[in-house]
């Protein structure tokens, strides 16, 4: 479904957001 692509993307994002921010 359109929605679990929307959701799965959504925690990619927080995931290298968070990656990110660890990082630093």
């Amino acid at each position: 479904p359109v929605w679990t692509g929307k959701r799965v993307k959504e925690q990619t994002d927080i995931t290298n957001f968070v990656d990110r921010f660890r990082k630093v």
